[in-house]
């Protein structure tokens, strides 16, 4: 994708009703937000500045994020390695 194809859609993308920016706006913003132009990094910081509903769905997200990076640093379990041999047992 070239510097997000969402960047022409943005106003597609928030909900014409509520005025709410989408979650995969949200989700790809938080995961890198330097592919968005500086004025579109500025109209979403802007709308989570003053919406509670965005704000809270970027801390469940940002959550999401902190406890997968976490989970992915634990070793593998004995379990799973069973699992993976029963999958594939040439090793």
């Amino acid at each position: 994708m070239d510097s997000f194809e969402f960047e022409d859609e943005i106003s597609v993308m928030i909900d014409d009703k509520n005025e709410h920016i989408s979650d995969t706006l949200l989700e790809l913003f938080l995961l890198d937000e330097k592919e968005f132009s500086s004025e579109k990094r500025n109209e979403i910081n802007a709308h989570l500045a003053h919406c509670v509903k965005c704000q809270k769905k970027m801390a469940e997200l940002m959550m999401f994020y902190d406890i997968l990076k976490e989970e992915m640093q634990k070793p593998i379990s004995e379990n799973v390695y069973k699992m993976l041999r029963k999958i594939n047992p040439k090793k």
